[in-house]
């Protein structure tokens, strides 16, 4: 519905019920859709305010992505995440235990919801995760930690509490919204 231009993050995708193809890309934000046509912005160059604007080398990666079904069936964030945060290996030594998230600070059921940002909070030692829900659809989903959680509060985006959360040992069970951006202060 956009006339010339829309921005996205990480990905754009075309699909209908059982087929589609995602254009994703590591720092582009620009696209155009028309029909059966995706397009990605690689440069700009205007005048005003600044007149070297984007007049330089530039790197960038691409992919093209096809995938069975919609977005959320074709795996399409996840696939815009793998190429944006590629896999690292850090040399270190296990712990001894049988979770499959041991080695991971915290860990969400829901696939549908992306731990988008992990941070000391600004003001304390406490731990800021930012996480949002990805597919438009209300989730029930339990977030656990690899630690003994203390408080968890609900925060706004200045990181202020606004609401104690109840909660287990290491998890806490919490519901988003569609697309809900939920920020959670935690000291542990």
């Amino acid at each position: 519905m956009a006339r010339y231009e829309i921005c996205a993050q990480k990905w754009i995708d075309l699909s209908q019920w059982d087929y589609g193809v995602a254009l994703l890309n590591d720092c582009k934000y620009g696209h155009k859709v028309s029909e059966n046509i995706l397009d990605l912005n690689l440069l700009r160059s205007p005048s005003y305010p600044d007149p070297q604007a984007d007049r330089a080398q530039h790197e960038f990666t691409y992919a093209l992505y096809p995938h069975t079904g919609n977005h959320i069936v074709g795996g399409v964030v996840r696939a815009g995440y793998e190429l944006n945060v590629p896999l690292r290996s850090v040399l270190g030594t296990p712990q001894q235990s049988h979770h499959p998230s041991s080695l991971s600070l915290a860990h969400i059921e829901a696939e549908n919801v992306i731990i988008e940002t992990v941070k000391k909070a600004e003001k304390s030692d406490d731990i800021i995760l930012r996480l949002y829900e990805a597919s438009g659809a209300t989730t029930r989903t339990t977030l656990t930690f690899d630690r003994e959680i203390n408080t968890v509060w609900r925060t706004n985006l200045l990181e202020e509490p606004e609401q104690s959360l109840d909660h287990q040992q290491k998890s806490v069970k919490l519901t988003l919204s569609p697309f809900e951006i939920l920020t959670l202060r935690v000291q542990f």
